[in-house]
């Protein structure tokens, strides 16, 4: 995204004709009408260098595209000279008419310092170019960009934004900082600022023991916001927020045991599924909003704060109203004119979009082909207008293949760092048999043969009854709904591959909120690994305890587990040796890694992780840790990942070499990187791929053609925050599995791309048998799929999953033909690779 501005702004800038801002007696100034971006002025100009805190920069315009489309706001100070040190705002706007109103408080640097709007000294506004909406779209047209003073609240309610002094600010409401003239504050505060979504809920003050303001006698309401939404993988445990107001406690059910916590907080939204709208479904629901009814008998109002710890004395906003007519009224109602507000920034500032289909696909026969030990996914859609009982039945399973029936829970879904959030059906939860539904869903079926299980044909059928007395014709049309799978077990055993396939995975987060808590990390650990076994995947990036003295015993037993579960094997040490650094030094930390290296040698082989998409200025730091690591008194061998081709001279220093689409991955290249070191197989460099757009075809197809060591996608488990709230963070949350109600379920839920990565390297086997077969026929289709491939993932990535099935089904065709030469193929070779060429330079084209 930030190479995608910095070229933007080599582009001349155009705009209408400069007109006199107008200005009125509301305090408008209008900067600019009906015009096309991109756009700039210069402050300067009209003597505008200085904008007011409580300014509001108000952007109307139409996007004429029948997508969304990328919209950027620049903003520069008199010390501005980079991206890095000016304002970067990037909106997506949704097709037609829109509105942005962006708060002159708050205006953050892309360093985090603060916009210093008092000295301002430019604004160029203009839209993204970036192939994801594809390339021929118009020009957002402008209707006016002007700006405005903050619109105030009635002045009978006092609502106060707590947050730090240059932290946003709602508009309307007052901003409270720890010193400030409007209120007293006391206790050992600090303030506090998140991601979120929108200026209320996002920052506040923790630590606040008391506060005082002014206050003439009479009776009111005192609505508080008590949330401290987290950020990372952490959501504070506010367990207890009692107080008292004028010295009265004040009845509150919001002091919590642990496990009360978790249930009713961490795991707040699993519960509620995406329907409609983000914004009633989660986002309004946030805050730990607290209400009471108070007569005030003196001129000073006390609120004091009882919870133990900083973050369970915080307060994100205060509302203040008399109780009279004005507070039993919607449109009068403080709290619901705040929520209002906040209402009205995120869907101004977040972009939702629900492209979900809710079609139904009749349910038919389905026909599948497994070699011996493979799995695959089918997937299936269906509306159901009655209560519906799913049963079903299986030969395939009473025989000893492995089935799960799963059902798509759609939760709302944020890609990357943009606030943009889509309808997904990703997490697959455990469906029941004999489970009631009703409504649409897309349900999936996991089927795996067991490699002892006889050759040949199986069925699954998944019957729909209606729960409720039917019609005779509503009965006979219910019958008809059924979904059967044949399933063809064929007398092939595929070959093990050395590439490994696999994630990277973390303890639990909400394990390590509570002490008592913390003897389960390792059982959930080993309930994952397990569970990673069943599809055929490793963790080949596996929690690990930092190694200091008080928990090398816990880093030791984890390395025995994983010991257990894949023998001596390559693991990648993503965490530990960046925390060591952190605490040691550097003569201890040397230390440390010789003991570790001594510990662990002979079980397994790892790699401590001393490079994570480095910056420019980390170069010579890493390239000193690896030196410290290869010194001759240890044997420890360092790992690093490149997302950028400025990281190459990173490579030299690396035993295990972690690279993606952003550093460019090209078969010649990993060829040169793990030939370029010792010939012995033991000692040479490694190099995995990780974190493509594509699993399956990375994890498979294009890992097979790399001729990587292996293929890891992040992130196993990293909820932000919240973990079922896709807004409380700066960028999505990553998680292979989803925090439940109960730890180590039988059949955890996990997200959609654990089976396209299964998928991948099931298929991943197929290739390899493919490449060792000697006949004229698999050469001429290995050739085919290699150059339809290519050498590179730019060239690889334009394959589709249709094209991946062909290919599939040409080789289990093949192996057939060479088991029983008697028998034709289902599909002749020739017609096949000329429907590959075909889909190959269909390709191409598009």
């Amino acid at each position: 995204m930030r190479l995608l501005i910095l070229a933007m702004l080599l582009f001349t800038f155009h705009s209408s004709p400069w007109a006199d801002p107008a200005i009125g007696d509301n305090g408008v100034k209008r900067l600019v009408t009906e015009t096309q971006l991109p756009w700039q002025m210069e402050f300067a100009k009209y003597n505008l260098t200085a904008l007011a805190a409580g300014d509001i920069i108000v952007i109307k315009g139409n996007n004429p595209n029948v997508k969304p489309k990328l919209l950027v706001i620049r903003i520069d100070d008199q010390d501005s000279y980079d991206y890095y040190s000016r304002t970067n705002l990037e909106r997506l706007v949704n097709t037609g008419s829109f509105e942005l109103r962006i708060s002159a408080s708050g205006l953050k640097k892309e360093n985090k310092q603060s916009l210093d709007i008092a000295h301002l000294e430019k604004m160029i506004i203009f839209t993204g170019k970036e192939s994801v909406w594809g390339n021929k779209q118009k020009d957002i047209e402008i209707s006016y960009i002007q700006i405005e003073q903050d619109r105030a609240l009635p002045n009978y309610i006092q609502a106060y934004d707590f947050g730090s002094g240059n932290s946003e600010v709602l508009e309307g409401s007052q901003g409270i900082k720890i010193i400030n003239e409007k209120i007293e504050l006391y206790g050992q505060m600090r303030e506090i600022n998140r991601p979120g979504p929108d200026p209320w809920i996002r920052d506040g003050i923790a630590g606040i023991e008391e506060v005082k303001l002014p206050l003439a006698p009479g009776l009111y309401r005192l609505v508080l916001f008590r949330e401290d939404i987290g950020e990372w993988e952490n959501l504070p445990r506010q367990l207890n927020l009692s107080l008292a107001i004028n010295g009265i406690g004040q009845k509150t059910t919001t002091v919590l045991t642990p496990a009360q916590w978790y249930q009713q907080e961490y795991l707040k939204f699993y519960p509620q599924v995406a329907h409609n709208d983000p914004w009633q479904e989660i986002v309004r629901q946030r805050g730990l909003v607290q209400s009471f009814d108070f007569e005030q008998v003196d001129n000073t109002l006390s609120i004091q704060l009882f919870g133990d710890s900083p973050q369970q004395r915080f307060i994100s906003g205060l509302v203040l109203q008399k109780l009279d007519e004005k507070l039993y009224q919607a449109e009068t109602n403080g709290l619901a004119l705040v929520n209002a507000r906040r209402e009205e920034y995120f869907r101004q500032h977040w972009l939702v979009e629900d492209n979900s289909s809710q079609q139904e696909t009749h349910l038919s026969s389905q026909h599948i082909t497994l070699a011996k030990g493979e799995g695959r996914l089918i997937e299936f859609d269906i509306q159901l207008e009655t209560e519906t009982m799913l049963n079903w039945q299986s030969s395939f399973q009473q025989q000893g293949g492995y089935v799960e029936v799963r059902k798509a829970l759609p939760r709302w879904r944020r890609s990357g760092s943009n606030q943009h959030l889509k309808k997904a059906h990703r997490q697959l939860a455990q469906l029941q048999n004999n489970e009631a539904l009703i409504g649409y869903h897309k349900l999936a079926v996991w089927l795996r043969s067991d490699q002892d299980l006889t050759a040949g044909e199986y069925d699954f059928t998944l019957q729909l009854e209606a729960t409720q007395p039917q019609t005779e014709e509503q009965t006979l049309a219910n019958n008809k709904k059924s979904l059967n799978i044949t399933i063809n077990v064929l007398d092939q055993i595929l070959p093990d591959n050395e590439q490994k396939v696999g994630i990277y995975l973390d303890h639990s987060p909400h394990l390590n909120f509570f002490k008592e808590w913390q003897a389960l990390q390792l059982a959930q650990v080993y309930c994952d690994l397990n569970y990673l076994d069943r599809l055929g995947l490793r963790a080949l990036s596996p929690p690990m305890e930092t190694p200091s003295e008080d928990n090398i015993s816990a880093w030791l037993h984890e390395i025995a587990l994983y010991k257990t579960f894949y023998g001596k094997a390559d693991l990648l040490a993503y965490t530990p040796y960046k925390r060591l650094k952190e605490r040691l030094s550097s003569q201890a930390l040397q230390d440390k890694m010789a003991k570790l290296a001594e510990l662990s040698q002979g079980d397994m082989n790892i790699y401590w992780s001393i490079a994570d998409e480095a910056l420019g200025d980390q170069m010579a730091s890493i390239k000193s840790d690896a030196q410290s690591l290869h010194s001759a008194n240890q044997f420890a061998k360092t790992a690093g990942h490149l997302n950028n081709k400025n990281q190459k001279s990173l490579i030299k220093e690396l035993d295990l070499v972690l690279m993606n689409h952003g550093f460019g991955v090209d078969k010649r290249e990993i060829a040169r990187i793990t030939k370029s070191s010792s010939t012995k197989n033991a000692d040479r460099k490694r190099v995995w791929l990780y974190n493509m757009p594509n699993f399956r075809l990375a994890a498979g197809a294009f890992l097979w053609r790399s001729k990587a060591d292996g293929y890891v996608q992040w992130h196993g488990r990293m909820p932000t925050a919240n973990p079922y709230d896709p807004t409380d963070g700066r960028e999505g949350d990553y998680q292979f599995f989803y925090p439940q109600p109960n730890s180590c379920a039988v059949l955890p839920d996990v997200d959609k791309g654990l089976f396209e990565l299964a998928m991948g390297q099931y298929e991943l086997k197929w290739y390899l048998w493919l490449e060792q077969q000697r006949g004229e026929k698999a050469k001429q289709l290995t050739q085919h799929i290699q150059a339809a491939l290519g050498n590179n993932w730019q060239q690889a990535e334009k394959t589709t999953a249709q094209q991946l099935d062909l290919w599939r089904e040409q080789i289990i065709d093949l192996a057939q033909s060479l088991k029983h030469p008697d028998k034709s193929m289902q599909s002749g070779l020739i017609n096949e690779q000329v429907a590959l060429r075909q889909s190959i330079t269909s390709s191409d084209t598009d």
